[in-house]
């Protein structure tokens, strides 16, 4: 099933959030099992990023992991296996479980039923663009803003980003969690990435990865549009690759899957639109982005990465980015893949 069929929440759904405040409730007052922890990611659609991580480190009797997904709870191969959200053990587990930790938003789960639990926010990378009010909220008048803050504290099951505890790898990034984080206030927690924490080493190998990020806020903008302002298929990179024996390998958001499937990839670009990327980036010797966490990420696991984004002014206009992630773009950012060559040759010693 296409990811898009998990993440999107139609109106009619929204609209009946504030009647589920029962099941909320009783979430609270369920007995909690405290040798239970349930784990989620993609709106429940797959077994990946920070939860995999930290599911697959957590002692087998005491980890369950909940999806949305059925085909998933035939496919995984994990242990124990899946288990639907929406069945009666699944709805039994996220209301007795004592923790419950997510990394997209709390619609991981059912989010009523977990509201009893202590929700650990594990998020899906370190933000470099701004999130949550500052970037959900910034066209919103002062009057909206309010009125939203108050609906979400009231029904915090309607809030994507409620927890009580948020993740932070850095002391240096608390001061933008709090900001993101603003409306639940959870308590922060200074610890690094599970997916970084238990990355695997591997032989490293002559590719590049490029990872662009999705600009859903951007009217217009696409991940065909991105690939061809920034030129990586042009001439002189193909030649430039192939003179070297580079392949470049493209990996695009979760959400572009779809959409960059129609396009026919001929040596040397491959497509990656596996689950997990963390499975394979130790393997990259350059990884190549514009405002994906992956940069972060990179660098803590001590992986070249460079900038590559055309359109920084219009991205910072519609979405924002962190102040230091700003800096960096001034200081570092290549507009294009052919003004990229000479810092790609470098890093790589050619």
């Amino acid at each position: 099933m296409n990811y898009n069929n998990f993440h999107k929440r139609s109106l009619f759904i929204k609209a009946i959030y504030p009647l589920l405040w029962p099941i909320a409730l009783l979430s609270k007052l369920t007995p909690k099992n405290k040798n239970i922890k349930i784990f989620s990611s993609m709106s429940g659609y797959q077994i990946a990023d920070n939860a995999k991580y930290l599911f697959l480190n957590t002692p087998i009797n005491n980890r369950r992991w909940i999806t949305k997904n059925k085909e998933l709870c035939k496919s995984a191969t994990i242990t124990p296996r899946p288990i639907y959200a929406y069945s009666l053990r699944g709805i039994y587990l996220q209301l007795t479980a004592k923790e419950a930790y997510f990394t997209h938003s709390i619609f991981d789960f059912v989010p009523m039923l977990i509201m009893g639990s202590k929700i650990i926010n594990l998020w899906h990378g370190v933000p470099l663009k701004e999130i949550g009010p500052p970037s959900d909220w910034k066209n919103k008048s002062v009057l909206r803003r309010r009125i939203l803050t108050i609906y979400y504290k009231v029904f915090k099951y309607a809030y994507y980003m409620h927890c009580d505890t948020v993740v932070c790898p850095e002391k240096s990034l608390e001061d933008d969690y709090k900001r993101f984080f603003s409306i639940p206030n959870p308590k922060i927690k200074i610890e690094k990435q599970a997916r970084n924490t238990f990355s695997k080493k591997q032989e490293k190998r002559l590719e590049i990865l490029y990872a662009p990020t999705h600009r859903m806020q951007i009217p217009g903008s696409n991940i065909k549009d991105t690939l061809e302002k920034t030129r990586v298929f042009s001439k002189i990179i193909s030649d430039f690759l192939k003179k070297h024996d580079i392949v470049l390998v493209i990996r695009p958001h979760p959400i572009d899957s779809e959409s960059i499937k129609s396009i026919d990839l001929l040596h040397p670009y491959i497509l990656d639109t596996s689950i997990d990327i963390y499975e394979s980036i130790n393997k990259y010797a350059l990884v190549i982005t514009d405002y994906s966490s992956l940069f972060y990420d990179s660098n803590e696991l001590n992986i070249p990465c460079m900038v590559v984004a055309h359109d920084p002014a219009c991205y910072i206009k519609a979405v924002g980015l962190t102040p230091k992630y700003q800096n960096i773009l001034s200081e570092e950012n290549k507009f294009n893949f052919e003004s990229a060559i000479p810092t790609i040759k470098k890093i790589l010693k050619l």
